[in-house]
């Protein structure tokens, strides 16, 4: 008899419950491409589960129990997880799964499949009207103890916070601060942090007083505030890239841009060979360039896009690893300057 269930297993032929049930082979041919290798019990729990799905949707404490058995003897695997929820979703009895959820959690907290059937538990509660998600986010979260970059968990609070309103998405932007103010190399925690940013500006039409104050007064002091704490961080550039690049922020920030300079350029004053912030400098650099291209402002373009070029020259020096992208980056640049007038 298999180890894992030498302890509790009672074969399903000789109870009561299931003598209206015929199980169902699975031989699959003289020559399979892969055989599947059950035991004697779990082979016999596999059956019955192929039986009752033949079956159809039975919504039964038997059917749920045996779902039970049969994610138990392979977590991974989809056929189990699909027939329990198909069952809890038929009955809205999320709160029969939380247990068994837990379970799972501590023994492989990175299954995919775990992760799945939570967010359509919770998809289905969303559908049914519900608005209190606290326990999915605390599933997330307790995941997230034992893993703090564990990528299901992130996912699993990104879907949650899809369609929610302006409260939740703070709630969520100040958890994700928690988290990097714990690891600032945290880069599963800066991502969250970003997403909850795009989500808060979705329903911003046009740049406002509103947009220019959020980066003014609160994301460019504390991305500043993180970047010094660890100047090689690459999370943290990423995220002050990404406010560069956001249309509904990019204009804030450019009329900050003497500051965000200043913080390049006191990061290489210390740390004059420091890739991230040469990085971040020469993007800076050429986007620059190509805004005063757009106006028109030639001289101003030509300059921008030669220190451009100049940092990124200097970059396949400090970075040999990324030479190949700067040459191209480069490539390109002087291409761009060329077709430009004098």
């Amino acid at each position: 008899m298999d180890p894992f269930f030498s302890t509790f297993w009672k074969p399903l032929a000789l109870s009561t419950d299931w003598m209206d049930v015929k199980p169902v082979s699975m031989e699959e041919g003289d020559d399979p491409v892969v055989c599947i290798e059950y035991g004697e019990s779990a082979g016999e729990v596999m059956s019955y589960l192929y039986a009752m799905t033949n079956r159809g949707g039975e919504s039964s404490d038997r059917a749920l129990e045996l779902s039970r058995k049969a994610v138990l003897c392979n977590l991974s695997g989809y056929t189990a997880w699909a027939f329990r929820r198909m069952i809890l979703e038929g009955s809205a009895a999320d709160n029969q799964d939380r247990d068994f959820s837990e379970g799972v959690l501590e023994s492989m907290p990175k299954n995919y499949q775990l992760w799945n059937h939570r967010r359509r538990l919770a998809e289905c509660l969303v559908d049914a009207g519900a608005e209190d998600l606290d326990y999915d986010f605390d599933f997330a979260k307790r995941a997230l103890e034992g893993d703090a970059k564990n990528y299901h968990a992130w996912a699993h609070r990104q879907a949650l916070l899809v369609g929610k309103d302006g409260a939740m998405l703070e709630k969520e932007r100040e958890y994700a601060e928690t988290l990097v103010d714990l690891d600032v190399h945290n880069n599963s925690a800066w991502t969250q942090k970003a997403f909850v940013l795009e989500k808060s500006l979705e329903d911003v039409k046009d740049v406002t007083d509103a947009c220019e104050s959020l980066f003014a007064d609160r994301e460019l002091p504390y991305v500043s505030e993180k970047i010094k704490l660890a100047p090689h961080n690459g999370a943290s550039w990423s995220y002050l890239y990404g406010l560069m690049t956001n249309e509904k922020l990019s204009q804030a920030f450019w009329k900050k841009s003497n500051d965000v300079f200043g913080l390049v350029f006191g990061v290489l004053k210390d740390w004059p060979s420091c890739p991230a912030a040469m990085d971040f400098l020469g993007q800076m650099y050429g986007r620059l360039a190509d805004m005063h291209a757009r106006r028109e402002n030639w001289s101003k373009a030509r300059k921008a896009g030669s220190n451009a070029i100049e940092t990124w020259g200097k970059l396949q020096v400090v970075d040999p690893i990324r030479a190949g992208y700067y040459r191209h980056m480069i490539h390109l640049m002087s291409a761009r300057l060329q077709s430009w007038p004098e």
